[in-house]
């Protein structure tokens, strides 16, 4: 997750300090070397700029990039306060580029531009693809039908996220005295379908499997269309779920853990399939009506029943 971890951090700097504006506005003007520059066509970048940066730097793990960045004095209030003034000094362009404190702040969003992609090409470098699923061995692969926008490295780190809070969760369910360790996340390819794949226990990895092969068993089954149910009596009766009651009985759960496991399970099972997230084994399955079909009427079903899940 640590590679995921830096490429979200990075793009939330960039946004957040809209460097990608201000560099484009910038390299228009260096193009055509206007003298003067009328710098107040950068003011708003600027000052939003400034504002947000003052609040990601609050946040830890933003602040170390920043320190690496060395943006912490180019932030600073007096040294910010003279690059607007330089900004709208009426020079030309490659005069106000010349200007140190401005010269440093375009050279840092010009690095965090680069840097942010050079991220995401390390992130979607299939340096994985011989891995293939293996249960046994902990290994679970998922398909994730890509809409003709694609994936964006945020729908990535939303898909990622769930799956975590999901496998953990079950981990709980399953043995409420471990801790499991980290699950490894694998962004297989990025194809027209992803494929993602987990590593995690092969007991976990067999009740993952298990619980989107009961769900997508009851998806294909008409009979709810029919009576308009949505997926509570389903949540309720899958087999982790027994297991939890049984815990709860046993006292290895108390009701409050146990509810929330119960919560986690069916919300985040459910937000993975509204993401188009199937294990590859099951998408890969001959049907009379395609998956991604499958999963569209699903979603519509919910909307039936918006309480459902929760």
């Amino acid at each position: 997750m640590q590679k995921l971890d830096f490429t979200l951090n990075i793009q939330v700097i960039k946004e957040g300090l809209r460097s990608s504006e201000f560099v484009e506005k910038f390299d228009k003007a260096l193009l055509q070397n206007i003298d003067p520059y009328n710098g107040t066509v950068l003011t708003a970048i600027l000052v939003q700029s400034k504002s947000n940066y003052d609040q990601l730097v609050q946040k830890e793990h933003l602040r170390k990039i920043f320190e690496q960045l060395g943006a912490l004095p180019i932030y600073e209030t007096g040294n910010f306060s003279q690059i607007l003034d330089i900004a709208l000094s009426k020079k030309s362009s490659y005069q106000i580029l010349y200007n140190k404190p401005f010269g440093d702040f375009y050279s840092m969003q010009s690095a965090i531009l680069r840097i942010a992609k050079l991220a995401e090409n390390l992130f979607f470098e299939e340096s994985t693809q011989g891995v293939t699923e293996n249960i046994d061995l902990g290994y679970l692969v998922f398909q994730v039908s890509v809409n003709e926008g694609g994936l964006s490295i945020v729908d990535y780190g939303k898909i990622f996220e769930k799956l975590r809070e999901l496998i953990e969760a079950i981990s709980k369910a399953l043995d409420p005295t471990r801790t499991l360790e980290e699950p490894k996340l694998l962004l297989l390819d990025s194809g027209s379908n992803t494929n993602l794949g987990i590593k995690t226990t092969a007991e976990v990895a067999h009740s993952l499997a298990i619980i989107f092969k009961e769900i997508w068993d009851w998806i294909i089954n008409k009979e709810h269309y029919k009576n308009k149910l949505f997926n509570d009596s389903l949540m309720s009766n899958l087999e982790v779920m027994k297991v939890i009651k049984q815990h709860e009985k046993e006292g290895t759960l108390n009701a409050d853990e146990a509810k929330t496991l119960v919560h986690t399970i069916k919300t985040r099972t459910n937000d993975l399939l509204e993401l188009n997230v199937l294990p590859k084994k099951i998408a890969d399955e001959n049907y009379q009506v395609k998956p991604s079909d499958l999963l569209l009427e699903y979603k519509e079903i919910k909307k039936l029943n918006p309480k459902s899940g929760e």
